[in-house]
């Protein structure tokens, strides 16, 4: 699966963790719990992009 934003041409992604009463920031958090493998990579046109894996 992959996400798509407009993202930053200059940084990578980073997992943080979020507040509890944070209205938001989880995204990237529960991938990584939840996910097998995950990465990014950055398009001129498209923005960045994370992609990831889960077990099926």
């Amino acid at each position: 699966m992959e996400v798509t934003d407009d993202g930053s041409a200059t940084s990578s992604p980073a997992v943080h963790v979020p507040d509890a009463d944070a209205n938001g920031g989880r995204g990237l958090w529960l991938v990584d719990l939840l996910a097998t493998a995950w990465g990014s990579r950055h398009d001129d046109e498209a923005g960045r992009s994370v992609w990831f894996q889960v077990a099926g």
